[in-house]
């Protein structure tokens, strides 16, 4: 995995990033401030939320991270 080392991002987006996988990714690459997890709307492809993931941090799915620049975001339970 030598060849991995320049690397500077890697984003995944889609679906929900596991933690499981986010430990499986550093312990075969042991690359930091690389992988990033983003968030987005159903069915679009422009991400509104940016996280970069942590050696560590125990969680069952990584949160979707703070807005990106110049953007907005409002979490909402089903009482809006």
């Amino acid at each position: 995995m030598e060849n991995c080392r320049f690397l500077r991002h890697i984003t995944s987006g889609g679906e929900a990033l596991p933690g499981e996988l986010i430990e499986h990714f550093f312990a075969q690459l042991n690359l930091v401030n690389v992988l990033h997890n983003c968030y987005d709307l159903t069915g679009v492809t422009i991400y509104t939320t940016f996280w970069t993931c942590k050696r560590g941090t125990n969680y069952v799915m990584s949160p979707i991270g703070c807005p990106i620049a110049n953007a907005e975001i409002h979490i909402l339970d089903e009482n809006l």
